[in-house]
């Protein structure tokens, strides 16, 4: 045990085990202070930590690490770091996180010190571990993309490999630790990929009735996440569709605030959700009329992608890249003649006033108008509609 710890901590310590997002310059320099100014260094070690779990951004831990020997010290230790993922990102998702950002980092002793310090272990990420760990990529994320690109957008048509590319770097013990401790929480995990927990729940969602004993006992009982989402490598089945997920915020918004978090980090759950959001508003610009149930749907559209939304995408991928991708990929697979100019003016307004993401959403249309590559007729319409907005 103690030489397993010691190897935790030398990870962190040099590499730092997990992406560089997390933890980019937690090493002691030149500059390193070595003593704590004043008062500073009578403070117990747990008062450290307390601070520690508080702090909102890996610039802060970067800053709080180089502050001093101790504080570095504070920072390095695997237990800090969990107490930080739960803190941050709550005890529903800190594991998911974890495994898809700082995947080398999950050994026996990390997920057991998550586990031991709240974390808890969703039944449908276990699922999608079994049907993925070991098993070969059909492409990698280290498939050669286009020069230029910032790393984000080069990935953007990588998204399905993003899980799959992260599983293969969880050691086995920490592979092993979680099958385990999995079958004792939970007895049967359900490993039929055409009964996994997402399909489960959105099955149960697209009822159309108020929400079910299922559906709460998938959520309260195991933890449910709507992701990863995992391609079904037999039948290449396409991924599901979140609209009925998206229309939780209205009718079950208590259920969506527990599970909806995962939105906010995982780039590909994040681009279904995109999509779900261009389904409903192209439902609706075909409306005549608008109904109350309508509006409330097209309301909380502002509550779901708000301005402080998306930030903590991993891989450096941005909100509105996701968002721009989403658009071209959507309207592509209509004709042209598809949608009047009218109906396509309707789904740009519908964006505009009830969209209201961390980003300028005519920007983007504009930046997709002036793209080459863009439909001629999507880019003509866009221009146009640009023109005439005030």
């Amino acid at each position: 045990m103690l030489s397993c710890i010691a190897s935790s901590r030398n990870r962190l310590q040099s590499a730092l085990g997990l992406s560089r997002r997390i933890h980019p310059h937690i090493k002691q320099t030149k500059n390193t202070p070595t003593d704590l100014p004043g008062r500073l260094s009578s403070l117990p070690e747990e008062i450290l930590l307390c601070v520690f779990e508080q702090l909102n951004s890996s610039q802060d831990i970067a800053s709080f690490a180089q502050t001093c020997r101790l504080f570095y010290l504070v920072a390095s230790q695997p237990r800090s770091l969990a107490l930080w993922l739960i803190t941050r990102f709550g005890a529903r998702f800190a594991l998911y996180y974890s495994i898809l950002e700082m995947p080398a980092y999950c050994d026996e002793h990390f997920i057991r010190c998550l586990l031991n310090n709240g974390a808890i272990i969703p039944r449908h990420l276990v699922q999608a571990l079994v049907m993925t760990y070991g098993k070969p990529l059909v492409t990698s994320l280290s498939t050669p993309r286009p020069p230029k690109l910032p790393r984000g957008v080069g990935l953007l048509p990588f998204l399905d490999c993003i899980f799959a590319d992260s599983v293969q770097k969880i050691p086995f013990s920490g592979y092993a630790t979680l099958m385990q401790l999995s079958f004792i929480a939970y007895q049967d995990i359900k490993l039929c990929t055409k009964a996994d927990d997402l399909t489960l729940f959105l099955k149960l969602i697209s009822c159309n009735s108020p929400i079910s004993k299922g559906i709460n006992n998938l959520v309260q009982n195991y933890a449910f996440i709507p992701a990863p989402i995992v391609q079904n490598q037999t039948t290449l089945s396409k991924h599901p569709s979140f609209l009925d997920l998206l229309k939780l915020a209205t009718s079950s918004p208590s259920i969506f605030h527990k599970i909806g978090f995962v939105f906010e980090f995982d780039p590909l759950a994040r681009c279904q959700l995109w999509e779900a959001c261009h389904l409903l508003i192209f439902d609706i610009a075909f409306k005549a009329n608008l109904d109350d149930r309508h509006l409330s749907h097209l309301n909380s559209l502002a509550k779901v992608f708000h301005s402080k939304s998306g930030q903590l995408l991993i891989n450096e991928i941005k909100d509105e890249d996701l968002f721009r991708f989403t658009f071209v990929k959507f309207f592509t697979k209509y004709p042209s003649t598809y949608c009047t100019r009218q109906t396509m003016f309707n789904i740009l307004t519908l964006f505009v006033r009830y969209v209201k993401p961390g980003f300028s959403i005519p920007a983007v249309f504009k930046a997709i108008a002036e793209t080459p590559s863009t439909r001629t007729d999507i880019r003509t319409t866009l221009f146009d509609f640009l023109k005439s907005s005030p």
